[in-house]
């Protein structure tokens, strides 16, 4: 398992030994380093990548549609009779407040005095959305849509929305629309990659991380979530390439050094592994399984090199996985077999 996300980053630490040449971008002298939609998931260098939520995945304001921008308030209020003026003012007010559902109520109330403005039913959209009331802000952004169908706005907002209620098909069909009207619209882009990705459609994802990265190739977390399906690709010396370029765009976070080290330990890379490992041990000091990766790795560096400091780095980390979670059986035999005392014991 690796640490999937949809949002990425990492960094170098260089110190230790890169053992396989065709994996390498650049190469440590020195490594610490290891390798995550929807929470991100810190496992320490598992096999399959972590995953986080899409890196674009924030509703937009206003209305892109025809290159238009949403109206200020007064060429708004201008359009509305006395009573809905007031909701809308009430509405703002509340969303400014972070009050979503009055927000709801009152935008909801202004929409119905005038059912057929757009720029009303924008508004309410955006307030269910805040207010994480995803379905009927769908169902809002559908009606704006069989109005003005190149809002693009709109478009992108709803494929967030359908996104958030896992319509992953539904999500992809309202991104590719929105991207055949313009093809430089990156969140949307990152958006149609990561619902590929949650389709299983890796290709796809794939094509549509590179036309990102071609872009903007100095997106981190571009780069990460390509590192991450690649991994899901079973390619990671590519992967491997890619999650170096996020880590060092982003250093601090856990998910890239986690699937940094999961594509350098698949490439025999042990040395950027144990310096990924580190560095996530840094990020998450308290996590066990870290340690427990990071000790795996220097053994191994340790039997390939018969160099004692990695040896004596290994039962460091074993030992701190031990204090940080001592019910770890096969762990602790572990120690005792690789322990100069044959036994473990605790610093």
């Amino acid at each position: 398992m690796f640490t999937s996300r949809l949002a990425i980053a990492a960094a170098v630490v260089a110190s230790l030994l890169c053992l396989s040449a065709g994996c390498r971008k650049g190469t440590p002298d020195t490594d610490r380093r290891t390798s995550s939609a929807d929470g991100r998931r810190q496992q320490a260098a598992p096999d399959s990548p972590i995953s986080d939520s899409p890196f674009g995945d924030a509703p937009e304001t206003g209305s892109a549609g025809k290159g238009n921008s949403l109206p200020d308030r007064s060429q708004l209020l201008s359009q509305l009779g006395e009573e809905a003026q007031e909701a809308i003012l009430a509405g703002e007010t509340a969303f400014t407040e972070g009050d979503y559902e009055s927000s709801v109520v009152y935008f909801q109330r202004a929409a119905e005095l005038h059912p057929d403005n757009s720029d009303v039913l924008r508004a309410l959209a955006e307030a269910l959305t805040a207010a994480e009331l995803y379905t009927r802000a769908a169902e809002i952004y559908e009606r704006i849509l069989a109005v003005d169908a190149d809002d693009l706005v709109t478009l992108y907002n709803l494929g967030v929305v359908r996104t958030r209620l896992a319509e992953y098909h539904e999500a992809e069909l309202a991104f590719r629309k929105l991207l055949r009207f313009d093809e430089g619209h990156l969140r949307a882009l990152a958006n149609l990659a990561a619902v590929y990705q949650l389709q299983g459609k890796l290709y796809d994802a794939r094509r549509a991380l590179q036309a990102y990265i071609k872009q903007d190739d100095e997106s981190a977390e571009a780069h990460a979530l390509l590192g991450e399906v690649l991994l899901q690709l079973h390619q990671p010396e590519e992967a491997m390439s890619h999650l170096l370029t996020a880590s060092a765009l982003d250093p601090n976070d856990l998910a890239i050094q986690l699937n940094l080290a999961t594509a350098a330990r698949l490439c025999g890379s042990y040395g950027w592994a144990a310096t990924a490992l580190q560095a996530a041990g840094k990020l998450s000091p308290d996590d066990p399984d870290i340690f427990a990766s990071l000790g795996k790795v220097l053994i191994t560096i340790h039997l390939n090199t018969g160099e004692q400091k990695f040896l004596d780095e290994a039962l460091a980390a074993w030992r701190k996985s031990l204090r940080l979670d001592p019910d770890q059986p096969a762990l602790r035999e572990q120690l005792a077999r690789y322990s100069p005392t044959g036994a473990w014991q605790t610093p």
